[in-house]
């Protein structure tokens, strides 16, 4: 396996002043023969670089290797799973390679299946999770229910939530039916509650937005009303940095709106406020992100509004401002966000169709974000070494922090240190990512790899 080792330089000042600015859309693939509906980016072949995937509403699952200086022709995941949908990524087998998991929105036989990573992305082996779920599939996440360090996995169809249980080596267990009613919309997961296991939030037409709290013996507790109304856009971030995870969703009575509901640590929500003009209907396609744009470490919104893309700044007191225009010389269908040239700061990746030749693209938008620093600098600097590696982990310059963390490779916290070292041997193999929080209030976030 080839070594990586990130080097990260942190410039901590009394003053620094961000600001984002974009460049040029930037084409990947200018002729796709089919729209894109989901894009989604993660580091197939352990190089260091974000490579991106994208499900068609063909049969095609891609995926474009990033070499640095651009991207490569696409390779086939897979060309035989109809319709997909959703997608979502974790390493499900411990052997170092980031897998893919799908969902299937094709009827009454819907379903998910995960693509399992071989060797860097030379060849992906298709595990079937489901494919007997009816009238249609919308979203599979991939979620440790039980804690145990394997990566399980949930899917949200039209008419019933299912579990199913990976025994740590990625074969996973037959269907185990959470819920069973009509019309399941969308699904967003996380820890809620702030006690370590993964939770669920669902809108469904007939209890609107509810939440599903991990009862932490492998399943759910029932569900508890967050808003009614039917809805279908739903996701979930931190939005005002207070370690307690919010949740957006669609307004029920407005279309171009969403809405944003506070979560006070413990799962229960407050209604915030509806943020107008950021269409997120995400039945098709992904049309919304959260990002951070301008590096002062509060969530972004990144989205698409009349074919243009377009983003707010958090004003960091859970509100956003400053409606900006990122793009509008292609007529947008997706929008994606991550950190795509390694330069500290997060790109947009888009699809979208050129009507000047009648042609559907795929590419990317770097965030030229610039740091001016008005005061007097210290430059440190913090290393994970050795990396990648089988046992201990050593952190230089911790003293600089008050505490490194480190998460898996869904974002759940493993353990957390204030000493220069961490003792990986028990873990299973994999990726994993360290964030240090320094005295200054800064972050940096390395990404580890355990062999």
């Amino acid at each position: 396996m080839k070594k990586i080792y990130i080097l990260k330089i942190l410039f901590l000042a009394i003053s620094i002043n961000c600001y984002s600015q974009f460049g040029s859309p930037i084409p990947i693939d200018n002729n796709l023969t089919a729209s894109i509906r989901n894009i989604i980016t993660f580091d197939i072949n352990n190089d260091g670089l974000k490579d991106v995937v994208v499900s068609e509403y063909t049969n095609n699952i891609r995926w474009y290797e990033n070499t640095g200086s651009g991207f490569n022709t696409p390779q086939n995941i897979s060309t035989t799973f109809s319709t997909p949908y959703h997608l979502d990524k974790a390493d499900v087998n411990g052997d170092g390679f980031i897998d893919l998991l799908v969902t299937n929105n094709n009827g009454n036989t819907s379903g998910a299946s995960v693509f399992l990573n071989n060797n860097g992305g030379v060849s992906w082996t298709e595990v079937v999770i489901s494919n007997t779920l009816a009238i249609g599939g919308f979203k599979s996440f991939f979620l440790d229910i039980e804690n145990d360090g394997d990566q399980d996995i949930v899917i949200n169809s039209d008419t019933k939530i299912t579990l199913y249980l990976n025994d740590g080596n990625g074969v996973f267990s037959s269907e185990i039916l959470m819920e069973s009613m009509d019309e399941y919309y969308s699904m967003t997961v996380g820890d809620f509650t702030n006690d370590g296991f993964t939770d669920l939030v669902l809108n469904t037409a007939t209890f609107g937005m509810v939440i599903y709290t991990n009862n932490m013996l492998g399943s759910f507790n029932s569900p508890v009303n967050i808003s009614n109304g039917l809805r279908i856009f739903l996701t979930s971030a931190d939005i005002d940095n207070d370690n307690a995870i919010d949740v957006i969703s669609g307004n029920p009575n407005n279309n171009s709106e969403v809405q944003f509901y506070k979560n006070d640590g413990t799962g229960l929500f407050t209604f915030n406020h509806n943020e107008p003009n950021s269409d997120a209907l995400d039945v098709t396609n992904a049309k919304f992100n959260l990002t951070d744009l301008n590096n002062d470490t509060f969530i972004d919104i990144l989205y698409i509004d009349n074919n243009e893309i377009f983003w707010k700044e958090n004003n960091q007191t859970s509100s956003f401002i400053n409606t900006s225009s990122i793009d509008n010389s292609l007529s947008y269908r997706v929008v994606y966000s991550d950190d795509i040239d390694n330069d500290g700061d997060n790109d947009i990746i888009w699809s979208g169709f050129d009507s000047s030749n009648n042609t559907i693209k795929l590419g990317y938008i770097l965030n030229e974000t610039i740091l001016s620093i008005t005061d007097e600098v210290l430059k440190n600097v913090i290393v994970a070494y050795p990396n990648p590696t089988s046992s201990i982990l050593y952190i230089s310059n911790i003293e600089m922090s008050k505490e490194a963390f480190l998460y898996n490779a869904i974002g759940q916290i493993i353990t957390s240190t204030k000493s220069n070292a961490i003792d990986l041997s028990i873990l299973d193999n994999g990726i994993y990512f360290l964030k240090v929080e320094l005295k200054n209030k800064e972050q940096e976030t390395i990404k580890i790899i355990k062999q």
